[in-house]
């Protein structure tokens, strides 16, 4: 396996894509969780999704619990396929990272993406609100994330899983409980955030400090659905990026 395969699963190769659409999972989650976005995309969209260490099939490998770490190992992949326009789009804790990425490329890079997508996630500058999940026993942990957090229950049925899944949580959160904010001028790209009605793990007010981050157009768009709504409202979440891919692709960007 080559390097960008092992860190980027590409589930719509194109032959001659006219632009990229990169995803970055929520804590606990692997690329498969975009597998069925496909078929929603533009024909000439290329779907590439970060598969951080140790889930799926990096399951044998040792988690990241540092994001900018993470960020410097994958952009060394990942920055061939940043010849063409690429749109980020990252779900709670993969928001951070879609940011924290986009400012990193715009660094070392001098490129920026053409639009960042950012999913259930209030403002870099925000703490994270509500029930600390990593100071939870694995019980609690599971218990949370399956009632609150809409996670599978299958959590609940599969002690095997369950033990997988612990292992690569505990990781995730501890990505996101040890995350310094730094700030920097904003991005001149348009940021868009997105989120579920009924998320409760912020603050609707806190979820449009990301307006603060961009020079650029700021937008919103909610769907029905808490935390996971992605799961569950995927068509209509992909339709709303494919919207926006299309507007900069044939209406010459922002």
């Amino acid at each position: 396996m080559d390097q960008l395969s092992k860190w980027f699963r590409v589930f719509k190769p194109v032959d001659a894509p006219v632009c990229r659409l990169i995803c970055f999972p929520y804590a606990g989650g692997g690329a498969s969780v975009f597998r069925n976005w496909a078929p929603f995309l533009p024909d000439y969209v290329e779907l590439l999704v970060l598969q951080l260490p140790g889930r799926e099939n990096r399951i044998s490998e040792t988690c990241c619990v540092n994001m900018m770490e993470a960020v410097h190992s994958f952009d060394q992949v990942l920055s061939s396929k940043l010849d063409l326009p690429v749109f980020f789009f990252g779900h709670s804790m993969g928001a951070m990272i879609a940011y924290e990425y986009a400012r990193f490329i715009r660094l070392n890079h001098h490129i920026e993406p053409a639009w960042l997508f950012l999913s259930g996630r209030s403002g870099p500058e925000e703490p994270r609100r509500g029930i600390d999940l990593n100071r939870l026993n694995d019980n609690e942990l599971i218990k949370e994330v399956t009632d609150n957090l809409g996670a599978s229950k299958m959590l609940l049925e599969s002690s095997q899983l369950a033990e997988l899944f612990i292992k690569t949580m505990r990781a995730d959160l501890t990505m996101m409980d040890t995350y310094q904010y730094i700030p920097d001028e904003p991005l001149s790209c348009p940021i868009t955030v997105l989120s579920g009605q009924s998320d409760m793990s912020f603050h609707s007010e806190e979820l449009l400090k990301w307006r603060y981050q961009t020079s650029g157009n700021f937008s919103t768009h909610y769907y029905a659905g808490g935390h996971l709504y992605l799961n569950t409202n995927t068509e209509a979440l992909v339709n709303t990026l494919s919207s926006c891919i299309q507007l900069f692709a044939f209406k010459g960007g922002q």
